[in-house]
């Protein structure tokens, strides 16, 4: 019986941040439950692409399939799509499946807080650095199941990878009372993804490299200018 005293505080370097730079750059979660209402909060940073950049999915391994993803177009629109296929198939469903561009212009490396809110009543709510932006339908998708968490990368037909860097990942249900997946980002080092839920949602990173978070001012005019800094801190 887990009495939820696991301590992970030796594994925390600083302040950092995963860059995932497109090329098969991408950590992952496996069997992570999948629940009717939720809540997931991203800080995350585009870099730019010629194509879409997944910031994440959490989704059966396979075309379409069954569950949620989100990404930046190449104009700097956010994309999401409900996966409503069910089991794996080949090709992918025509319907069960729904996608939603929202129309705000994202700024090449910048930081955003991004909240996606499952209700449980058949919508998924988005809002960017606290501000509603859209919704989607989620009708149909098989909860209470586990799928694939995917930071920087979606599965469709195996090709997907995001130009993006993510600092911070949080999952909990709806209330914000149960915290099932914590990724706070913050080791370093190495190529596991550490849940500090208590939960043992460890993942694994392939390929993604460890970028320190330095704060600071970032604007080259101004008398306390500081050149290593990567967050403007106002």
């Amino acid at each position: 019986i887990d009495d939820g005293s696991c301590d992970y505080s030796s594994l925390i370097n600083g302040d950092y941040a995963l860059y995932f730079d497109g090329d098969n750059d991408y950590a992952q979660v496996s069997n992570l439950e999948y629940l009717e209402s939720y809540k997931t909060k991203v800080k995350f940073k585009w870099h730019g692409s010629d194509s879409t950049s997944p910031i994440y999915s959490h989704k059966n391994h396979c075309i379409r399939g069954q569950g949620h993803s989100i990404g930046i177009q190449s104009n700097g629109f956010l994309t999401s799509n409900s996966h409503n296929c069910g089991e794996c198939s080949t090709p992918a469903c025509s319907n069960g499946y729904d996608a939603q561009t929202h129309n705000m212009n994202l700024n090449v490396n910048q930081w955003y807080d991004l909240l996606v809110h499952a209700t449980g009543n058949d919508e998924i709510l988005y809002y960017l650095d606290g501000v509603y932006i859209g919704s989607l339908s989620d009708e149909n998708i098989n909860y209470n199941n586990t799928h694939h968490l995917l930071m920087g990368r979606v599965t469709d037909q195996n090709t997907g990878y995001g130009n993006v860097s993510i600092s911070e990942f949080i999952y909990m249900n709806e209330s914000e009372s149960d915290t099932l997946a914590y990724y706070k980002f913050e080791e370093g080092q190495g190529t596991t993804l550490y849940d500090y839920s208590g939960n043992s949602n460890h993942g694994n990173i392939y390929g993604a490299t460890w970028i320190q978070n330095i704060y600071g001012c970032m604007d080259d005019h101004a008398d306390n200018y500081d050149s290593n800094a990567n967050i403007d801190d106002g």
